[in-house]
């Protein structure tokens, strides 16, 4: 079922390895990057705090999992 209004069932948050490319997939997509607070913790894993409520949407985070 689609949301009743024109907002896409899916949001889009990147990390801190490539925003370009996040803000360049949101534009081809035709979507605004979210709201997000990145952190590591303390073993150097990548941390993400949303600031957006996200309930009942996709959510695609762009973020590589291994080190440059």
């Amino acid at each position: 079922m689609q949301p009743a209004s024109n907002t896409p069932d899916f949001m889009l948050f990147t990390g801190n390895a490539n925003p370009s490319l996040a803000a360049e997939i949101a534009q081809n997509l035709g979507t605004h990057l979210g709201a997000v607070d990145v952190g590591r913790f303390s073993d150097g894993e990548v941390t993400l705090e949303l600031k957006q409520n996200v309930r009942a949407r996709e959510v695609f985070v762009v973020q590589p999992t291994c080190a440059p």
